[in-house]
């Protein structure tokens, strides 16, 4: 099985010159499709940098990052075209873009990954009424809650079926029971769909829904937990 995602030995600097810092420090890791790794740490250790260029986001200073079978790093237009094919992103924050509509939003993610008229409409209808979001497709962003619009952002993040999904503090602006249900969603449709989950988090409750837990600190991969995919437990939903 090919993995779905490989760091080795990636480096990267956060600034330039005399004022630059270390943001990663020869990092590895290694995840299998459907492999779901909580990535934890204390703010500025890292995660967002990793993820950033986990996604090709941002290019390493140094090392290999290879996504879904591709190395990056070579043709940047190359690099750009399987980006949008291989990887979601959530983030903490959904950035869906005021004036489309919910349904709009995801099938705007899925035009940008080249899926034809006809499956994103197909892909956004199953995902909208899995998320509990069909009843609202129609809506405005600011017609909608912040776990609505959370879901919707996941919606949108895995419409073109990604190998990767990278999540960035996804219920970090979100009450607990509105996170818990979003948690809920995110691991159980990107497992469904086989997707990679790569989670920063300093939800405790979250990460331990995650099959790996890696932890970093300034830039080091410090240490790392494991369980079996049986023994995670499902946390509680809700509104």
């Amino acid at each position: 099985m090919t993995a779905a995602l490989i760091l080795k030995d990636v480096s990267k600097a956060r600034g330039s010159g005399p004022q630059a810092t270390q943001a990663l420090v020869e990092v590895s890791l290694h995840i299998e499709p459907g492999e779901v790794l909580a990535l934890q740490g204390p703010s500025g250790a890292g995660k967002t940098t990793l993820l950033s260029v986990a996604g090709g986001l941002l290019e390493a200073d140094a090392g290999e990052v290879v996504l879904a079978g591709r190395p990056l790093g070579g043709d940047r237009a190359a690099d750009r075209a399987h980006r949008a094919r291989s990887v979601g992103f959530v983030f903490q924050r959904p950035n869906l873009l005021s004036r489309l509509t919910v349904r709009e939003n995801v099938l705007l993610a899925a035009a940008m990954a080249g899926l034809s008229t006809d499956q994103a409409e197909r892909e956004a209808a199953s995902l909208l009424d899995a998320l509990g979001l069909q009843g609202l497709a129609s809506r405005l962003p600011d017609q909608l809650s912040g776990g609505q619009e959370q879901r919707c952002a996941v919606a949108r993040a895995l419409i073109h079926r990604p190998a990767v999904l990278l999540a960035d503090e996804p219920t970090g602006s979100l009450d607990s029971k509105s996170g818990a249900r979003v948690a809920e969603q995110l691991l159980s449709i990107a497992k469904e769909r086989g997707a990679a989950v790569v989670i920063a988090t300093h939800d405790d409750g979250l990460a331990a829904r995650c099959e790996r837990r890696v932890r970093i600190v300034d830039g080091r991969l410090e240490e790392e937990q494991s369980r079996r995919p049986e023994e995670t437990r499902p946390t509680g939903t809700g509104a």
